[in-house]
């Protein structure tokens, strides 16, 4: 190969005036200007300006190359580097590395100055970065792989598009690539494109993935910055569908000051660790997305898009400083801390948590809303956690901080969920409980819980704690075979909420020596249940109506006193036997309106028993108050005493 020298030292020249150059082998000053095969040597002191595009073997600059915007085409030859710019670049070069030959395939790019454009073209070819390398334009791999260098690892800018059809490999690099770019791309992945992300700190403006052919992006395993978006289509992230989407086990920020959109077509965005932090803006999902850790959204909202209602689903623990909306979505997370001023408006359907942080599956800081619209929380932890923050108790009866629906199902029988607020003693939830796998109830053992809809108690749940003294009201109980309810020391109250029967119980029920009262205003059944002992027994309201069978025992005081509605509503304990150990009263006092009663009919399709060891006081206090025992069919009624101030006893056989 020839070796061509500008010359002579010190002076200028155009790059295709032969006497411009001369030359140490084949030829002598003015022969000839570099040929494809050349090795074009711009020396220290020259200046060699380019007046078209010249294609070369290989180019060594220490002097200063006047690029005026054409490019140089290098085809290999001469030189150990295909590319050593050690001197000054002046005006805009662009360089087309476009070598097949396997060797000189070293690019040296430290020149002051930059390179504007540079193209890698060489099918099955590797070119390696000797030198920290800026490009103020595009680069563009057509063909062939640019590597950063895996033992230097050498930084690569690019201020404008890096489009790569052949292979980008970054090692442990410091890359940065059209950052804060918005008329194109900041990383474009073509058919056949390859990005390795290595292990490096990466700034990207913002990355597309065409639609056919190969496609591969692995993001770095260090921390990737993507501060832009393309506003020819609004998108920060868009991958088309058949993308290989690798996270690398790195972490992602997002930080476009403006509205944006990501997406895997068909697919799943998939990261690490994610966060996003934009100040009154949203990232919107045109896909669904997953974290592998962790999320969390500093500042912005993260939005799943209603209609579409994309997946998102985070193993690992979420924080919410801006905005989350969940829109219709499939929502799952390890854990979720919302802080003080941050939101979760959550799916209308499901959010699940699978796991914990520092005790909380769910942490809402004072100031923090969650936002339940209608949907359920389902808690699936494998050890014992917390909710907190979540009491759901504000005077505004907005439910402010409330859940709606809940499904606890821990990962053991053993595992307990407890409710914890941040300030105050109760913790109120608008809607279903259902207790799967696993203990619920509140961590501090006096604070009140009220349930406002439907209570299930499935095999291996447990509701309640011995230790339980707070005050809990339901909307209905249920307790399946294999299920338990421990009720408070304190009162139960079921207050009828739901409609249907009020407690069915085929489980395990104790009383805990508490007070369980029935408040309601209908004729729903009351119970449906086997034999069921109660320490203390309340019915104020509605028809206290026994179904099934086995009978209903009461170890101390059974009181009636039906403060709602109109018209012989009282207690029938009709087709069961029932015992009552104390007192019972009858007692009209606070009624206002209609009748007061206790009707038995044990008889019927069952004959029964009923006992009362203790003292019946009828007391009317101006309403109807009366007893009525029917003692048809072999019915046994045994009366410890009467004491019948101003009401009824009537006995029928």
């Amino acid at each position: 190969m020839a070796t061509r020298y500008s010359n002579p030292s010190g002076d200028a020249g155009n790059w295709g005036d032969t006497s411009t150059w001369s030359a140490t082998q084949g030829g002598s000053v003015g022969a000839s200007v570099p040929g494809t095969s050349d090795l074009a040597i711009v020396d220290s002191g020259d200046n060699v300006t380019l007046t078209a595009s010249v294609a070369t073997g290989s180019i060594k600059v220490d002097g200063t190359l006047t690029g005026a915007g054409y490019k140089i085409t290098l085809n290999d030859g001469g030189d150990a580097k295909i590319a050593n710019l050690d001197g000054t670049i002046s005006g805009n070069l662009d360089i087309e590395v476009n070598s097949s030959t396997g060797t000189n395939r070293i690019l040296d790019l430290t020149s002051t100055g930059t390179v504007r454009n540079l193209i890698i073209n060489s099918d099955g070819e590797t070119f390696t970065l000797d030198a920290d390398t800026t490009i103020s334009n595009d680069l563009t791999i057509t063909a062939g792989t640019l590597d950063t260098n895996s033992s230097t690892n050498r930084a690569l800018t690019v201020t404008g598009t890096t489009q790569v059809t052949g292979t980008l490999t970054c090692n442990a690099s410091a890359v940065s690539l059209g950052t804060g770019l918005t008329a194109a791309w900041g990383l474009d992945i073509q058919s056949g494109g390859t990005f390795t992300g290595g292990s490096g700190t990466h700034t990207i403006g913002s990355i597309f993935v065409s639609s056919s052919g190969t496609r591969t992006v692995t993001l770095s395993s260090g921390a990737t910055t993507i501060d832009s978006k393309n506003t020819g289509n609004g998108y920060t992230i868009n991958a088309a569908s058949g993308t290989t989407w690798n996270h690398g086990s790195g972490t992602v920020t997002m930080t476009y000051a403006g509205n944006t959109l990501i997406q895997l077509s068909s697919g799943t965005l998939a990261f690490n660790t994610f966060t996003y932090n934009a100040s009154g803006r949203t990232l919107e999902l045109r896909s669904a997305m997953s974290c592998a850790t962790d999320l969390t959204i500093t500042a912005g909202t993260i939005d799943t898009k209603s209609g579409s209602n994309y997946a998102l689903t985070v193993t690992g623990d979420v924080s919410v400083t801006g905005t989350l909306t969940g829109n219709e979505s499939a929502i799952s997370m390890g854990s979720l801390r919302i802080a003080a001023a941050g939101t979760y408006s959550a799916t209308n359907q499901t959010t699940t948590l699978t796991g914990e942080k520092d005790y909380w599956c769910l942490d809402v800081k004072d100031g923090g809303t969650f936002t339940h619209n209608n949907g359920m929380v389902l808690v699936t932890t494998n050890t014992n956690t917390i909710i907190r923050g979540m009491e759901g108790d504000d005077t505004s009866g907005s439910g402010a901080n409330a859940l709606n629906r809940l499904q606890v199902e821990l990962g053991d029988a053993d595992y307990r969920l407890n409710l914890d607020p941040v300030s105050g003693t109760s913790h109120t939830i608008k809607g279903n409980v259902t207790v799967a796998e696993g203990s619920f109830l509140p961590d501090d053992h006096a604070h009140t819980l009220t349930i406002e809809g439907d209570v299930s108690v499935e095999s291996g749940g447990i509701l309640g704690h011995a230790d339980r003294t707070g005050n809990d009201t339901f909307g209905s109980l249920t307790i399946a075979s294999g299920g338990t309810a421990i009720a408070t020391s304190g009162t139960t109250t079921i207050n009828g909420a739901a409609t249907g029967v009020k407690l069915t119980n085929t489980g395990t029920f104790t009383h805990n020596n508490g007070t369980v009262l029935f408040s309601y205003d209908n004729a729903d059944q009351t119970m449906n249940s086997a034999a069921i002992t109660f320490y203390n027994l309340k019915s104020d309201g509605g028809a206290f109506r026994r179904v099934g069978t086995g009978g209903i025992t009461v170890l101390n005081d059974f009181t009636i006193t039906n403060s709602f509605g109109t018209g012989g509503r009282g207690v029938n304990g009709s087709n069961n036997n029932i015992t009552v150990h104390g007192n019972t009263l009858i007692d009209g006092s606070t009624a206002g309106a209609g009748t007061v009663q206790l009707t038995l009919n044990p008889g019927g399709t069952y004959s029964g028993t009923a006992i009362f060891h203790g003292l019946i006081t009828i007391f009317s206090g101006g309403v109807t108050a009366r007893a009525e025992f029917d003692t048809d069919n072999a019915t046994t009624v045994k009366i410890g005493g009467i004491r019948n101030v101003d009401g009824t006893m009537e006995v029928a056989s």
